[in-house]
């Protein structure tokens, strides 16, 4: 049977040898920097497996496909620093679509949501939406949220310093704009996830 989340917190990460990258980014520079590897002609790729300890489910590895099968025509929401940037171009990638880095930056400067799609089905696909906010202030989540209402909502501050009175009140701040988009996905009979 396949694993519940509590059958997979306790493991650790072993090598593995791919056939090749699990994608290759049409942009140079956003290109993993490894030493003497021909993007060009793609060859073997070492990467890493989550194994968990419990042997008595199976863990199951990235596919597009079942991805897709399994959002279809979602929304799926990143806001967030510049790590959260590259969770959502490697997402996008690895469902073989295009991501252009200037779409980051665009997203910051002009304050809104950058929208991409992805597993196309017969009329349209599933909705990517990317917002440059690394602080999570509550009016740009908000105007995320009311814009492209995500189904999936993935938030990260990252390495953006706040002292913890700040940050603390920041997050009591964001809490509210939180609870009213779950507020709204229970109206709606949806389940969302944060």
């Amino acid at each position: 049977p396949m694993c519940r989340r509590e059958q997979i917190r306790q493991g650790h990460w072993i090598a593995v040898t791919k056939d090749q990258p699990p994608y290759i980014s049409k942009t140079m520079h956003l290109r993993c920097p490894v030493e003497n590897y021909d993007y060009e002609n793609p060859g073997p790729w070492q990467s890493f497996e989550w194994l968990p300890l419990d042997k008595d489910c199976s863990l199951s590895r990235w596919n597009a496909v079942d991805f897709c099968n399994l959002v279809p025509y979602a929304t799926i929401s990143i806001i967030g620093d510049s790590l959260s940037w590259e969770q959502y171009s490697s997402l996008l990638q690895l469902l073989g679509a295009r991501v252009h880095q200037t779409s980051q930056h665009v997203s910051g400067e002009e304050r809104r949501n950058h929208v991409q799609t992805a597993c196309r089905g017969r009329d349209r696909g599933t909705k990517f939406v990317w917002r440059n906010e690394p602080r999570l202030t509550p009016k740009a989540v908000s105007d995320s949220i009311r814009n492209d209402f995500p189904v999936i909502l993935i938030l990260n501050r990252g390495a953006h310093y706040a002292n913890d009175t700040t940050l603390a009140s920041e997050i009591r701040k964001l809490a509210p704009v939180l609870l009213e988009w779950q507020d709204a996905c229970d109206r709606a009979s949806i389940k969302c996830h944060l």
